[in-house]
């Protein structure tokens, strides 16, 4: 289905609900798709499926050792499921945690974050591991950068959203990060295949992984963030989903 559709798209909830679960969209062969808004290609991969590309983004996930997580497995971020656009599949590495037992809280900011932003960021993520939190975050330069570490150097869990593949080292800065990440407990996530996006990235990519930061956790604390920055996009994620907003 996500195949079909694309990562991030609009329609994935509305077709769920009405068919209730992917096998019964496939076994329609495109009957009752006419009033959700679906591009021609869209139709023509839901009436008529070919599993060839799913079936070798799947094998190669095996070979690179990456999980996926759909909507009914357990450990699918529950508040996932109620967002417009819910991610159909996520890709996975490391162990992901139960956030049903250790409450997801989110913190974004500036890359080019300031002496006072560093401290406040230490502080903010620090304390929500030791308060027994899961810290969510995008594992970008700067600000989420340093709540992945402050997390990691409580001894905390902390999951990175990457807005790539997850074959994909990016920010190529922030390898050894998630290698600790890793090692520690933690998971890195993605809504693309492993492979992809090998090119340029766009605001569309930067936009569908904000909306999952902010989607997965309870509230979302914005520090030191730009006028037009990513992290203003979070939060307007996060008003949109009913989530808190926090800022610096």
């Amino acid at each position: 289905m996500q195949t079909a559709l694309g990562p991030g798209s609009p329609r994935s909830d509305g077709l769920l609900r009405a068919f209730g679960h992917p096998s019964a969209l496939r076994e329609a062969r495109g009957q009752g798709l006419e009033p959700f808004g679906l591009s021609q290609t869209q139709r023509q991969r839901l009436a008529d499926p070919d599993l060839t590309e799913a079936e070798a983004i799947l094998k190669r996930a095996k070979e690179l050792g990456i999980w996926l997580l759909t909507p009914e497995d357990a450990l699918y971020p529950s508040l996932l499921r109620g967002i417009p656009g819910l991610p159909l599949v996520l890709y996975g590495l490391g162990s992901m945690p139960d956030l049903e037992l250790v409450p997801p809280i989110a913190v974004a900011g500036t890359r080019s974050i300031s002496e006072y932003g560093r401290r406040v960021t230490g502080l903010i993520a620090g304390g929500l591991v030791r308060g027994g939190a899961a810290l969510i975050a995008g594992g970008a330069l700067g600000t989420e950068t340093l709540a992945h570490e402050a997390a990691l150097n409580e001894g905390g869990v902390t999951v990175s959203v990457q807005a790539t593949g997850l074959a994909l080292e990016y920010p190529g800065r922030n390898k050894e990060l998630r290698r600790r990440i890793l090692s520690s407990g933690g998971a890195l996530l993605s809504e693309y295949p492993p492979d992809e996006p090998a090119r340029r990235l766009t605001y569309e990519d930067f936009r569908m992984c904000n909306r999952i930061i902010s989607g997965m956790a309870l509230g979302v604390c914005v520090v030191e963030a730009g006028e037009n920055s990513g992290s203003l996009m979070v939060a307007r994620h996060a008003r949109e989903q009913g989530r808190d907003v926090y800022a610096v």
